[in-house]
């Protein structure tokens, strides 16, 4: 917001006037230079020192204004950032009676913002004070070639001398405040041209091989040897990481922070290039794999619910491609509207009993509102309704990046009960924040340091004392609890054997 508000601002509106008045300045100051040198040729051994101390101090000044000017530009962020916090949070805010903390928070990032803005003040008057001295010398150097060559100069060439010296180190010290200015503002462009210089992701010119129109279609995933970092200088996040998951297998991504589980996710959607190693989807490989047909036939539930402003329709349909009825199976799996809601609306029966509790479902009209962020829903509905958007589209393979973890256990048990009972035949990765949410999956892989450390039943790790999971569970203080699903789970599924 900070880069396509106030720095496409200053291109537009300020960068173009500064060049014009630094260009008339520049005009200016050689025409005098030009005169005076014409009239006393003497001068110009005077100013090329002079012109030399000049260029010191604009040194001098530019090189700590340029910082200055961005670290200006930098601190307008967090006030962009917190102004967003604290409007999302509002309701919050108030409740808690937190408005004092708020308001401190605030005055204290708008002065960490305004002290690179008065120290590049105090630079400008550093400068022209130094100017100023060195015009006093230009001026001085004039009058005393007046004085020297009183006997022979005409009194109207010495007045122009003398007025254009005056006029000099005005210019001079014009030349120097819009170059500063220019060189600041480039500081704009600057920060705009970090971004249309980001390195693109692969080009969609490569030679793809053409993806069969129901792909993935088992939804059978395999990484082998997959090392991934996000920039040549930092760690590997993903470091020669090999698993494969069978087709409906729903496996739970546990560690700790760092630990290397959301770059899983990123490997899938190719968010970033990997530095050796491949994942294999349904016997393919995804970077044969175009993009937009990657991207589309996988789908993600993120950490936070994702809502547009607009209705519950064009949340969960936002391109229209699905029927009403398509639309209302999916509330009704996920439970935002009950089966004989959906049965009716289906039917066309628009009325219900008005004194009955299906009046009060906002989810019965696809045309209700649905503001920005789903500000007027609660936590679990948002929740729910990312969920259902993600099924409408029938997809084979869902990653789930710690979709539960702002919501309560009830809400947490509802999502993970239909993600196993609708989605029996869809492979499943989820990064669990709670561990009872993942206990009777089929696989556990725990990552740590970027390294897949172990990968089996939860029930098997769970019984080796030795294994990080069963450190983690014993550290999650319900290690019993726990323990007894894993065992139901494992012998439920070995029985199905």
């Amino acid at each position: 917001m900070n880069r396509f508000s106030k720095d496409i601002d200053v291109i537009d509106q300020q960068l173009i006037p500064n060049f014009e008045g630094l260009f008339y300045s520049v005009v200016v100051c050689l025409s005098i230079v030009f005169l005076i040198g014409y009239v006393t040729p003497r001068f110009l051994l005077f100013a090329a020192p002079l012109c030399v101390l000049y260029y010191i101090v604009g040194t001098l000044y530019l090189r700590a204004s340029r910082e200055l000017k961005r670290i200006d530009n930098i601190n307008v962020s967090p006030i962009h950032q917190l102004f967003t916090e604290a409007i999302k949070g509002v309701v919050t805010i108030r409740a808690l009676a937190d408005e004092r903390r708020f308001i401190t928070h605030t005055l204290a990032t708008i002065d960490r913002s305004n002290a690179p803005f008065f120290y590049l003040n105090m630079a400008t008057e550093w400068v022209t004070y130094r100017v100023d001295i060195i015009g006093a010398f230009v001026l001085f150097s004039s009058s005393l070639i007046v004085i020297m060559r009183a006997s022979d100069l005409d009194a109207g060439l010495a007045g122009i001398l003398l007025s254009n010296s005056l006029s000099f180190t005005e210019t001079a010290q014009w030349i120097i405040k819009v170059f500063s200015g220019v060189e600041l503002l480039m500081s704009s462009v600057e920060r705009i041209k970090e971004f249309i210089d980001m390195p693109p992701e692969s080009s969609e010119l490569e030679n793809h091989t053409a993806s069969p129109f129901n792909w993935p279609k088992a939804g059978e995933i395999e990484f082998k040897n997959l090392s991934l970092r996000y920039s040549p200088d930092s760690p590997k996040a993903l470091n020669d990481v090999s698993f494969k998951v069978k087709t409906g297998s729903k496996v739970g991504i546990v560690g700790r922070t760092g630990a290397g589980k959301s770059s899983i996710i990123a490997a899938i959607y190719r968010l970033s290039d990997w530095e050796n190693g491949t994942i294999i989807i349904d016997n393919k490989d995804i970077k044969s794999v175009p993009l937009e047909c990657l991207r589309s036939s996988v789908t993600c539930i993120p950490q936070n619910p994702t809502l547009f402003d607009g209705t519950v329709r064009s949340n969960l349909d936002p391109l229209d491609e699905y029927s009403d009825a398509q639309i209302f199976d999916v509330l009704a799996k996920v439970g935002l509207i009950d089966k004989n809601e959906e049965l009716c609306l289906i039917a066309g029966q628009e009325q219900f009993n008005s004194s009955g509790p299906t009046s009060k479902n906002r989810f019965i009209d696809l045309s209700t509102v649905v503001r920005s962020g789903g500000s007027n829903l609660s936590q679990g509905q948002r929740q729910l309704l990312c969920l259902a958007r993600s099924m409408i589209g029938a997809r084979n393979i869902m990653l789930i990046d710690e979709a539960t973890a702002s919501i309560d256990y009830i809400s947490d048990a509802k999502i993970q009960t239909i993600i196993r009972t609708t989605m029996a035949t869809t492979t499943v990765l989820t990064i669990a924040h709670r561990l009872r949410s993942i206990i009777d999956y089929d696989k556990i892989l725990v990552m740590d340091m970027g390294r897949a450390k172990e990968y089996d039943h939860p029930y098997s790790l769970m019984s080796d004392r030795n294994t990080i999971f069963h450190h983690l569970c014993r550290q999650s203080g319900e290690f019993e609890k726990l323990f007894d699903l894993a065992k139901v789970s494992f012998n439920s599924k070995r029985q199905d054997r």
